[in-house]
C-alpha cells in the first residue's frame, strides 16, 4: 500500500520539483538529464551502479571500486547529484567509468534508466535512501547494499515518525554495512533485517592517497582545510595570532565552498602577503614570501595536507558536523578539529584513542595546540606513526568486510 501512496506522491510532486530545479541555478543545467537519463554506451562486464549523493560520498564510492574493481572485472556507473562529484569520479577513477547526473526518483525514469543495464548490484553510500531507485532495482532481481551507512542524530527520530513507510523500504536491502553499531541498530529500527547488517569501519579508511600524492618532504606550513562559513572570522583570528608568533610558516586556507574565496582574499590581503592556489601551481610551488595561500581549486587538498606540518579540519568549529578528519594522517600530518563533529562520530573517537589527532573546543585552544606541535618534532613524528597504524588497522578490517559483498554478489 505504502509503495503505491509514494508512487502517486512522486508523480504529485513531479511538477513543483521540475519547477525546483529550473529556479536553483545550482541544479538548472542538471534538469533535463534527471528527467531523461540515457545511458551513452554499451558496457562489456557487468554493471555496479554506485549512488553517491555529493563529493564526500563520491570519494567513498571511488575507493570502494577501486577496491573491488581490482577482485573482479565490473563496469562501473555512477550517479551524483553535483557536478562536483561528477568530475571528481571522471578526474580521478583510474578505470573507465559513468557517470551521470541521479535520476528523479519516479518510477517510470528509473525503469527507463536501468532497462538495458547488466547490474551485478546497486550500491548505495550513507544514507542515499531513494525508494523508487531501491524498488525498480529489486524489481529486476539485483541485490541492493548499503555500504558506509549512517542515519544521523537529526534525522532517525524523523525517520522513526515514519518507521511504517521506511520498513517499506528498507526491509527490501540484501546487506547493510554500517559505521558503527549505533547506525546498525538504527538501520534495525527502522526495518532492515538484523540479520543483514554487519558493522564496517568507515570507508574513507580505505583511499588510497599516498599512492596518488607522492609527497616528499614538509614544508614549514599550516593548513585549514574545509572551512564553513560561520568559521573564517575565529580562523582569521588564529592566523593573525600565529603569524606573530611564527612568521616564516605559511598558512593555507581551504574554504568548502569556493564562493568563501573572494570574501577571504578582501578580508586578508590588506594584512597579509595572499596568493591563490591556482596561481601558485602554474608558477612552481614557491612558498617564500608568502603569508597565506588561499586554495581555490578541487583536489588539490590532498597533496597541500601531505606538505604541511600540521592540518586542522574545518566544519567542526561551528555546528556543521565535521568534515573528514582522517584526510591529513594518510600524510602523516597530525590532525585538529573541534568539537562538532557528530557526523564522524566513529572517526574522531578512533582518532582520538590512537593519539594521532586532537580536539580542540575553540579557537585559544586551536592555538595552544597548533604552536605546541609546531614546536615538538618528536610529538608529531610520535602521531604521524599513529596515524599510520590507525589507517593499516582499519583497511585490513575494511577489506575482510567488503569479501561480504563479493560473496552476496556471486549469489545472483
Amino acid at each position: 500500500m505504502w509503495k503505491i501512496i509514494y508512487r502517486s506522491l512522486a508523480y504529485i510532486f513531479l511538477i513543483p520539483g521540475i519547477l525546483y530545479l529550473l529556479i536553483n541555478r545550482k541544479t538548472r543545467g542538471s534538469l533535463l538529464p534527471r528527467i531523461f537519463p540515457k545511458i551513452s554506451h554499451p558496457f562489456k562486464n557487468e554493471i555496479l551502479w554506485i549512488h553517491a549523493a555529493s563529493l564526500g560520498e563520491a570519494l567513498i564510492g571511488k575507493n570502494l571500486a577501486e577496491f573491488l574493481g581490482r577482485k573482479k572485472k565490473f563496469s562501473f556507473v555512477f550517479t551524483t547529484n553535483t557536478p562536483y562529484a561528477r568530475d571528481l569520479i571522471m578526474r580521478t577513477f583510474p578505470h573507465p567509468v559513468e557517470t551521470y547526473y541521479t535520476p528523479i526518483d519516479v518510477d517510470l525514469v528509473l525503469r527507463s534508466f536501468i532497462k538495458n543495464l547488466n547490474l551485478r548490484a546497486l550500491i548505495l553510500i550513507e544514507t542515499e535512501i531513494w525508494p523508487n531507485m531501491i524498488w525498480e532495482v529489486k524489481r529486476k532481481g539485483v541485490p541492493v547494499i548499503v555500504v558506509n551507512g549512517r542515519i544521523s542524530d537529526r534525522t532517525f527520530p524523523l525517520y522513526k515518525k515514519f518507521s511504517f513507510f521506511m520498513r517499506e523500504v528498507l526491509s527490501c536491502l540484501d546487506f547493510v554495512l554500517a559505521q558503527s553499531e549505533t547506525h546498525l541498530e538504527r538501520f534495525a529500527q527502522l526495518g532492515a533485517e538484523k540479520a543483514k547488517i554487519d558493522v564496517i569501519p568507515n570507508i574513507k579508511y580505505l583511499a588510497n592517497l599516498t599512492e596518488k600524492f607522492h609527497v616528499i618532504e614538509k614544508d614549514r606550513a599550516i593548513t585549514f582545510g574545509s572551512i564553513r562559513y560561520n568559521e573564517k572570522n575565529a580562523l582569521i583570528d588564529v592566523i593573525l595570532e600565529l603569524k606573530g608568533k611564527f612568521p616564516d610558516f605559511t598558512f593555507f586556507v581551504a574554504p568548502r565552498e569556493l564562493s568563501m574565496v573572494e570574501e577571504l582574499d578582501k578580508n586578508l590581503r590588506d594584512r597579509f602577503s595572499v596568493r591563490r592556489y591556482s596561481i601558485l601551481k602554474e608558477e612552481g610551488w614557491n612558498l617564500k614570501g608568502l603569508d597565506i595561500v588561499l586554495v581555490d581549486t578541487f583536489g588539490d587538498l590532498h597533496e597541500i595536507y601531505g606538505r604541511s606540518l600540521v592540518a586542522f579540519v574545518g566544519g567542526s568549529l561551528a555546528p556543521y558536523g565535521g568534515h573528514n578528519i582522517i584526510e591529513p594522517l594518510f600524510f602523516g600530518t597530525p590532525v585538529l578539529f573541534g568539537p562538532y563533529v557528530e557526523n564522524f562520530k566513529d572517526l574522531s573517537r578512533d582518532v582520538l584513542s590512537s593519539g594521532c589527532g586532537i580536539m580542540v573546543r575553540n579557537e585559544k585552544e586551536l592555538i595552544t595546540q597548533i604552536e605546541r606541535l609546531i614546536s615538538d618534532d618528536h610529538l608529531r613524528s610520535k602521531m604521524a606513526l599513529s596515524g599510520k597504524k590507525l589507517i593499516e588497522e582499519k583497511r585490513e578490517e575494511i577489506e575482510k568486510k567488503l569479501e561480504i559483498l563479493l560473496k552476496l554478489m556471486e549469489k545472483r
